[in-house]
């Protein structure tokens, strides 16, 4: 498995998006604030809590999802 290139939030988008197109996806650190992230957080831990692993799921990626 390859290594995703990491950035800092504050890099320039030019860097960023090159790395993105190159590889697919990237990880920018920092993006969202501390607050940001624990309100979806909030939001997406008790549906996730919820699901049924053996659910039947439309394909597979939304089955390896959960």
């Amino acid at each position: 498995m390859a290594d995703l290139k990491r950035f800092e939030s504050k890099e320039g988008a030019d860097a960023i998006v090159s790395a993105l197109r190159e590889d697919g996806a990237v990880v920018v650190l920092d993006l969202l604030a501390p607050d940001l992230v624990g309100a979806l957080n909030a939001e997406v831990t008790p549906h996730l809590e919820a699901a049924d692993p053996g659910m039947k799921h439309l394909n597979p990626a939304i089955a390896w999802f959960f």
